[in-house]
């Protein structure tokens, strides 16, 4: 498999993952929130490990150029959500999503950083010795 099926790959389990992740959430008993939530940093932290675990390397920056992207979209949608009402404000949408922007990016840094080391690990050829 080439470098760049493993990264597109590696993406996909990340989408797929934060994707179940939603959709089972509700049925744990838990509310899905509105904000934060450590649960979803969690699925975000799991998806991300086994997209780095899938991709070997070179899947940190792709992610995080669609992390980034998601986000700019989400922050603007809402910005006009509330531009509709007469009370936009990016810093007021920052102030109440800054949690979570800052647990997704960590948590995509950290697992992606984590599988991609295991991943080596796993595939290191051991050094023969006479």
């Amino acid at each position: 498999m080439s470098q760049v099926a493993r990264v597109l790959s590696g993406l996909l389990v990340i989408f797929v993952v934060s994707m179940v992740g939603d959709v089972l959430l509700p049925e744990t008993g838990m509310p899905k929130p509105m904000y934060w939530s450590p649960v979803a940093t969690l699925i975000g932290l799991v998806g991300a490990f086994l997209g780095g675990l899938v991709a070997r390397r070179g899947l940190l920056l792709p992610a995080l150029a669609v992390w980034l992207c998601l986000w700019s979209y989400l922050t603007w949608a809402l910005y006009q959500i509330a531009d509709g009402t007469g009370n936009a404000s990016l810093s007021s949408i920052l102030h109440f999503n800054g949690a979570a922007i800052a647990a997704s990016f960590a948590a995509l840094i950290v697992g992606i950083l984590a599988g991609q080391w295991l991943a080596r690990r796993l595939t290191a050829r051991p050094v023969a010795t006479a």
